[in-house]
């Protein structure tokens, strides 16, 4: 009985859908997903509980868990596991680990979703056009609405107090509140503002500041 019952158990973790855990932030050189050839791991992507990361020698990988918002910047060669809201070592030299806010991984959640709206919209496809008359579109919120993004400023204002200059982390964070709002304008002044001091950072693909 007790066999049986932990076969049907292994057979209902094998058919659950898998889970998302976090987004690769950076990712400069060799990153792949599994040890047998697996595709190439971009900017930006999702990775899921259970995956398994190679980095290449001298290769860079930051993730930022969704649910913990744990930072994980990992130096190759080296080999991961994803786990639900860290990741487990197999090889290489341990990551550095920054604890940032479960807020900030949230976030950084939707903004898959917003790059392909965003590619989309430069496909010609639902792009809003606004003239001079147009209105602002903050007075298009409610109050909760600009709550929230105050909130996501002032918690902006504050990594950019705690991080390197270079980083960032709370730029492609705070755009990517903004870009929720349909704050495109401002969403894309800050990673402007990003790109001025790191040309070689990756940033979302939101806006013209970004490839």
């Amino acid at each position: 009985m007790k066999a049986l019952i932990w076969l049907l158990t292994v057979v209902a973790l094998a058919t659950e859908p898998p889970t998302d855990a976090g987004l690769s932030t950076q990712v400069q050189g060799s990153v792949t997903l599994g040890t047998q050839g697996g595709g190439v791991l971009a900017p930006f992507s999702k990775v899921r509980v259970g995956d398994t990361l190679v980095l290449g020698a001298g290769a860079n990988l930051e993730l930022v868990y969704f649910a913990s918002g744990r930072r994980e910047v990992w130096t190759g060669p080296a080999e991961l596991v994803v786990g639900p809201e860290r990741s487990e070592p197999r090889s290489g030299a341990a990551p550095v680990v920054q604890e940032t806010h479960a807020d900030l991984g949230e976030q950084l959640q939707t903004l898959p979703v917003l790059i392909v709206r965003a590619e989309r919209d430069r496909a010609g496809q639902g792009v809003v056009r606004s003239g001079d008359d147009a209105p602002d579109p903050r007075s298009l919120l409610d109050a909760e609405e600009l709550a929230a993004i105050d909130a996501a400023k002032t918690r902006y204002d504050a990594l950019r107090k705690v991080f390197d200059p270079r980083d960032v982390l709370p730029d492609i964070y705070y755009a990517t509140v903004l870009r929720s709002y349909g704050l495109h304008a401002e969403a894309d002044q800050v990673l402007v503002e990003a790109r001025k001091r790191c040309e070689l950072c990756d940033l979302p693909p939101l806006s013209t500041a970004a490839p």
